[in-house]
């Protein structure tokens, strides 16, 4: 109890303003709409509600600290080696969807000869 009376006394008498950090209790308190503002001008990583501050204090370490900075250390998942000899790219499927088998195609009682193995699609 003791060590949280000396920073809170700490925190009021020094002259620069705490470290912003948005965290569920922000709702209750008068200065949400101007702490949010200045998260978004910073682009605070406590933006983000689903980070811990132990995750916070981590990637800050690291020398990540917007949002945006964050964003660019991406990766998208491996496939799994499995999948990776299967690649089929895109058009080749699209080409398999419109193939028509080159065999007679049967249209009201009438009888058409697709001989040419045209490609038909939507």
């Amino acid at each position: 109890m003791r060590k949280r009376t000396e920073k809170i006394a700490a925190l009021l008498s020094s002259t620069t303003p705490p470290d912003l950090v948005l965290n569920r209790h922000c709702a209750e308190c008068e200065f949400q709409a101007r702490c949010r503002k200045i998260a978004i001008d910073k682009d605070d990583l406590s933006l983000l509600a689903g980070m811990s501050a132990k995750e916070r204090q981590k990637l800050r370490s690291k020398g990540i600290f917007t949002v945006t900075q964050l964003s660019y250390t991406f990766r998208p998942r491996r496939r799994p080696k499995r999948l990776r000899d299967k690649r089929v790219g895109r058009v080749e499927r699209v080409g398999q969807d419109c193939r028509i088998p080159q065999q007679h195609i049967k249209l009201d009682q009438d009888e058409f000869a697709n001989g040419h193995g045209v490609r038909r699609c939507g």
